[in-house]
């Protein structure tokens, strides 16, 4: 029986990466993924338990993170093209 609360399980895990196949042009899950968290025993890595173990965290930490790290990239990639706008403008006008 579900609740309103997250599973804590290892595919709600912030360190759970999944693991994908190709299919034709687009990728699907497989059944099977690893641990990347670094206090975790190498023999617990690549395995998947419906249970919670001592370092489960919530998986929006990891989304949280991934999505503040595109807004920084975001964020730089728009300072370097204003770069190269100015100086694509600079050679146009030193062209004229």
């Amino acid at each position: 029986m579900k609740n309103n609360k997250t599973e804590q399980n290892c595919e709600n895990c912030r360190y759970y990466l999944q693991h994908y196949a190709k299919s034709n042009t687009y990728f699907t899950k497989v059944f099977c993924g690893h641990c990347t968290n670094p206090l975790a025993k190498a023999r617990d890595k690549r395995k998947k338990y419906n249970i919670v173990c001592e370092h489960w965290e919530p998986i929006e930490i990891r989304e949280r993170e991934r999505k503040e790290a595109i807004e920084r990239t975001l964020r730089n990639m728009a300072k370097q093209i204003e770069s190269i706008a100015m100086i694509l403008k600079d050679d146009e006008q030193g062209a004229e």
